[in-house]
């Protein structure tokens, strides 16, 4: 017999106050130019982008990574960025992917 795995949901705050769009620095607003999404930008892009130049490098890279054609199928790189989100421990990219 198999036993039953209970899983608790995932919940991510930020630990300091995101960026609010009306009071973003001309840099912030550029670097979140990269941001995938054209629906919004998340609470986790606005907590981010506190510091826009890591913003930028790391969000490039990630685009890189997840968006590029070819390689592995997308649902194997979501897979591959959850395992690295479970053993770094964060929450908030195992929420994400």
């Amino acid at each position: 017999m198999i036993s039953s795995v209970r899983l608790k949901p995932l919940n991510w705050h930020p630990h300091i106050a995101p960026v609010e769009l009306s009071e973003a620095t001309p840099e912030q607003l550029e670097a979140m130019k990269v941001t995938p999404s054209a629906k919004k930008v998340s609470e986790y892009v606005r907590t981010l982008v506190h510091d826009p130049e890591s913003y930028l490098a790391r969000t490039v890279l990630f685009n890189a990574i997840m968006y590029v054609e070819g390689g592995l199928a997308r649902r194997d790189r979501e897979l591959g960025a959850l395992g690295a989100s479970i053993v770094n421990g964060c929450k908030f990219c195992a929420v994400v992917h």
